[in-house]
């Protein structure tokens, strides 16, 4: 699960019927391969294990909002698609991503908080 990983975490929460959100599947199938690329492991699913041993690792992780819930008091989704950085050592305190979506930007943003937040 998110919050029981070591790694960081960026979540994108997003509904079938939503249409922003099946504007972006694209640009997430390409930050699940630039991640996959420089973690040698990432996860894609929630339900997925992952085994890396790097606290810098980064897992792109993309949930069904109307199905599932985040269970965590800081999370509320109001709106989909949502964006959630859980850095690695501070998991209570996840931070939204609400600039443009699209793939330069958001790498940028991960990066920018993995270095901040790493332990």
């Amino acid at each position: 699960s998110v919050m029981k990983s070591d790694s960081n975490v960026f979540l994108y929460v997003y509904a079938p019927w939503c249409a922003y959100c099946k504007a972006f599947d694209s640009i997430y199938l390409e930050l699940v391969a630039h991640y996959k690329q420089n973690n040698l492991d990432s996860n894609t699913n929630v339900n997925s294990n992952s085994n890396t041993n790097s606290n810098t690792d980064t897992l792109i992780v993309r949930m069904d909002g109307t199905v599932n819930e985040i269970d965590h008091n800081a999370v509320r989704i109001l709106g989909y698609p949502t964006f959630l950085f859980f850095p690695s050592g501070a998991k209570s305190h996840p931070i939204e991503y609400e600039n443009k979506r699209n793939l330069r930007d958001i790498i940028h943003f991960i990066n920018s908080h993995s270095l901040t937040h790493t332990h």
